[in-house]
């Protein structure tokens, strides 16, 4: 009984495995609680020939997992797998609010590689609020390759983070035709080879 990548990572797949046989040759089923809180998050049946199951972390932290196999005849055998869940990308937004209409309003991205090993193909994209527009290059730092008005999507390419590494991108946007006490989301998505897509708002 294994994970794989071990140790896994939050956003991306971590791959349950197991080799498992009957002496009679019955049919087997097994039970995974990936996280040995008491409930089975998948059941597999013919667990013999169908060897692995793939799961998602939301959150990092240490775990135990347990597979629980059976032939519906004699006792169940129980294995469990402790293993630990590391950050991988994480991203966040912060912005000088609040300001009034006809002001700038600067929003800093940063994007960091929490985990022990490069990320590729690291990707932010941001959809234009209507409260906002700015200048691809002189609003924008690194520059972007949209015209930036309301509705349009802004993306940065960042590569390959190495392991520790962080980014940031700057964003100094102009506010226009915001009522006062205006709530403005800022819809921001990053995505990365194998990582599941870290949405924003």
């Amino acid at each position: 009984f294994s994970v794989n990548p071990d140790p896994a990572f939050t956003n991306a797949a971590a791959t349950f495995s197991w080799v498992v046989s009957d002496v009679n040759g019955d049919n087997l089923t097994c039970l995974l609680d990936v996280d040995n809180d008491g409930t089975t998050d998948f059941t597999i049946n013919d667990c013999a020939n169908i060897t692995s199951q793939a799961h998602t972390f939301a959150l990092a932290g240490d775990f135990t997992a347990r597979l629980t196999v059976s032939d519906g005849v004699a006792t169940a055998v129980e294995s469990t797998l402790d293993f630990t869940v590391l950050p991988a990308l994480s991203a966040e937004v912060s912005v000088n609010a609040p300001v009034v209409s006809t002001d700038r309003i600067l929003y800093t991205i940063t994007v960091a590689n929490a985990s022990p090993i490069p990320i590729d193909n690291v990707n932010v994209s941001l959809t234009v609020p209507a409260e906002l527009s700015f200048h691809r290059n002189a609003d924008a730092e690194p520059d972007t390759g949209c015209g930036c008005s309301p509705g349009q999507i802004a993306t940065w390419s960042l590569g390959t983070l190495a392991a520790g590494e962080s980014r940031s991108i700057s964003v100094n946007a102009l506010v226009d035709n915001v009522l006062d006490d205006t709530v403005v989301l800022f819809p921001v998505t990053v995505s990365a080879t194998g990582i599941n897509n870290i949405e924003i708002n």
